[in-house]
């Protein structure tokens, strides 16, 4: 990737520039009315278009990189007036029109990159398809359909990313989308919540499953630039939905606990498929309990009534504890375990502090019942909890065991 940007950038950010040219100059002309909306969206299919033919007509005839150039540039203008029938006032098409229409380019411009091998006509096709919405701004009753169109053009890139090789699609793609997701949420400036987190965790869904898929497909490669990816999406929609729930009041622990847990999940899954890679599945582990222990912490603080919030931590750090130290002994990771045992001493005492502020609950008109209370519950966890790392920690090694370490003695003594 770092050799085609190197070899290319000059080409790649001229034709970027031209590209952006065009877009200023198309604003100028809806701006000063000086053609209606019809010749508008007439001209830049017809420009687009004959951009794109020509370019790949002389492709066919001789492979040369001008002839590329133009052919991605007149896509880059088809898109751009696909982006401006949608979204301006005067015509505002409908969803069906632009899910149709753009769906049906971007197979052509797909079909186009894979038999032809047409890299740098599939990169600047997506990349001037993706600029077109941050020139051309929507208007607000137009955001269901904006979003439409670039996730459209984000699972195009995803798709010819894994199936070529073509990693520049997935950064180009996810960088400019997570910039037209920040102009979104500063130019509209919403009103409710719902709205900016749908979008953002749509757009996480999209970029966490493709990069998956990628991993798979690319020989269970994990590492790299889908791992470096894939913590900057988790990152991009934590902060948003942190920032966008915390503005409205709202508590952000159900989407964080969905993050950690899909993290989690994914470790499982990565440690399994990637064998000798350790690294990849263990950021997953780790980023997984850390939102955890994050959203125990924003959830414990809507019940402070009767100290059931430290209750709350407790429970959850006890339980994310037991999790690392299962995951350590099965994957006889022994820092994990041992990691586990000074967590555990820390939340014991954490516990001991606090524990005799938490109240009684009464239970059927009963003040107190024994060992049916929620602090005489976390006494037992953690009681259960310090028999089994005991029990673990002094285990006697088995007659297999101990047949090993003999032969191994022998074989040194030898």
């Amino acid at each position: 990737m770092n050799k085609f940007i190197e070899k290319h950038w000059l080409n790649l950010l001229g034709g970027t520039f031209l590209f952006t040219a065009f877009l200023y100059f198309f604003k100028l002309a809806i701006e000063e009315g000086w053609l209606p909306p019809a010749a508008r969206v007439a001209i830049g299919m017809i420009a687009g278009a004959t951009g794109l033919y020509y370019g790949y007509v002389q492709y066919k005839k001789k492979s040369n990189l001008s002839a590329e150039l133009l052919a991605g540039l007149g896509s880059s203008i088809v898109y751009a007036t696909l982006a401006y029938a949608s979204f301006s006032k005067e015509i505002l098409w409908s969803t069906n029109a632009l899910f149709i229409s753009t769906l049906s380019f971007s197979s052509l411009i797909t079909f186009i990159g894979l038999k032809y091998d047409m890299r740098k006509l599939v990169l600047i096709s997506i990349l001037g398809g993706l600029i077109s919405p941050l020139v051309l701004k929507a208007p607000e009753e137009q955001v269901f359909i904006l979003f439409l169109y670039v996730f459209i053009l984000n699972a195009v890139a995803l798709y010819l990313s894994v199936i070529k090789n073509w990693p520049e699609l997935r950064i180009i793609s996810f960088v400019v989308t997570a910039i037209i997701y920040i102009t979104y949420y500063i130019y509209f400036d919403p009103l409710d919540w719902k709205e900016p987190i749908f979008y953002v965790s749509t757009l996480f869904v999209v970029y966490f499953f493709g990069l998956m898929l990628a991993s798979v497909y690319e020989s269970n490669n994990f590492e790299g630039l889908n791992l470096y990816l894939g913590l900057i999406n988790a990152i991009n929609f934590i902060f948003w939905s942190i920032f966008i729930l915390n503005t409205f009041s709202v508590p952000y622990a159900l989407p964080t606990l969905f993050v950690a847990l899909l993290y989690l999940f994914s470790s499982a899954f990565i440690y399994a498929k990637a064998k000798g890679s350790s690294i990849p599945p263990a950021i997953y582990f780790i980023l997984g309990i850390v939102l955890i222990a994050i959203a125990s912490s924003d959830l414990a603080s809507y019940f402070n009534q009767g100290g059931m919030h430290y209750v709350i931590n407790a429970s959850i750090w006890l339980m994310l504890i037991l999790v690392i130290f299962i995951t350590g002994t099965v994957t006889s990771i022994q820092i994990g375990r041992n990691i586990s045992l000074v967590l555990w001493f820390l939340v014991l005492i954490y516990w001991y502090s606090v524990a005799w502020e938490v109240e009684w609950v009464r239970w059927f008109g009963v003040e107190f019942i024994p060992f049916l209370n929620p602090g005489a519950l976390v006494w037992i966890g953690m009681a259960i909890s310090g028999f089994i790392f005991s029990h673990k920690i002094v285990e006697k090694p088995t007659n297999d065991d101990k047949n090993e370490s003999i032969r191994s003695r022998d074989v040194s003594l030898t």
